[in-house]
């Protein structure tokens, strides 16, 4: 019973260590620290063997003996190691819930500025039709060429497209519509960051879908030459928010396009919050290296008994006999 005193002394002295880091030490390099620290033997063990196995030190060496005497001490220390610090660190996690550590975190930045309600499309109020017609604008014999261009399947308008890169392999096609016979501008967006979708559904007619670079939000306008009218909606075209007689409606669209981005931010959907992590994730690694680690020495130790590895012969004294080994 004597000599289970420094044993006990040992073993409080470990239970104590294991206690305070379960309290002290930050958060985030907690479960790290608290699975090295309970597999400290075990790893001291199978770092010995693997060098035992790369050195193939000769057999009653002093490489050997030492190797051997690792890991028989290794052997008995292991597991109470092990359950010594679990009683640890429940106590030092006890402590830390009572009382947590104050830990030092990045500032958080600024809340951003919270996004004024904005009425949806519905609310909108609808424009009346102009109190004067739109610009009249004729295409110039000087004016810059596009880069390519569609017409209509009757011919009677005529789609300019020039394509620019405003990011890297970020294009837009930036479109001028015009009416082939006239040479009447009917919408001229080639100096801006606007994006055209265009389609002739019918004769005479133009739909074009319409949306930005740099600001989010879309447009839809149409042009129906046979009815000479020209139409803008932020959400259908079958309920347009403006219409009138047909024109160079570019300084309409940018009226109008202040209202889509505010539709569009208005209708944003709302950040997902973080999801909260479970509370055993961390155990749950723990264990996984726990396992791992128990792996990794069952299969070094099988490694040093498929190359031989022996523990060193201990010579046996016999009374009368002190320096003698016995024969063979």
């Amino acid at each position: 019973m004597e000599g289970l005193g420094p044993l006990v002394v040992l073993g409080l002295m470990l239970a104590g260590v294991s206690a305070l880091i379960a309290k002290l030490v930050p958060s985030r390099r907690l479960v790290w620290v608290l699975v090295g620290w309970s597999l400290a033997p075990a790893i001291l063990m199978a770092f010995t063997l693997l060098l035992a196995n790369l050195l193939s030190p000769a057999r009653d060496s002093t490489g050997s003996n030492a190797t051997f005497a690792i890991m028989l001490i290794g052997s008995f220390i292991v597991v109470p190691w092990f359950i010594v610090c679990v009683i640890g660190f429940a106590i030092g996690g006890a402590m830390r819930r009572k009382s947590p550590p104050v830990e030092q975190s990045a500032p958080e930045p600024p809340a951003p500025a919270p996004v004024p309600a904005l009425a949806r499309a519905t609310a909108l109020p609808r424009v009346a039709p102009a109190a004067s017609a739109p610009q009249q604008h004729f295409l110039s014999a000087d004016a810059p060429p596009a880069h390519f261009s569609h017409a209509s399947p009757d011919g009677g308008i005529r789609i300019d497209i020039d394509p620019s890169e405003l990011g890297p392999n970020q294009w837009v096609h930036r479109p001028r519509v015009v009416e082939t016979d006239t040479g009447r501008i009917l919408l001229d967006l080639l100096d801006g960051d606007w994006q055209a979708d265009t389609a002739f559904p019918r004769e005479g007619y133009v739909w074009l879908g319409l949306r930005r670079y740099h600001s989010p939000g879309y447009l839809f306008a149409e042009f129906d030459l046979a009815a000479g009218v020209y139409r803008i909606a932020v959400q259908s075209l079958d309920t347009p928010d403006e219409e009138g007689p047909v024109g160079d409606i570019s300084d309409r669209l940018e009226a109008w396009w202040q209202r889509a981005t505010a539709l569009a931010i208005a209708n944003a959907p709302a950040p997902e919050l973080p999801l909260k992590p479970n509370p055993f994730a961390a155990w749950r690694t723990a264990l996984v290296i726990l396992g791992g680690a128990i792996i990794a020495i069952a299969g070094l130790t099988w490694l040093s008994m498929e190359t031989g590895i022996e523990p060193p012969r201990i010579p046996i004294l016999r009374p009368g006999g002190y320096g003698t080994h016995p024969p063979g």
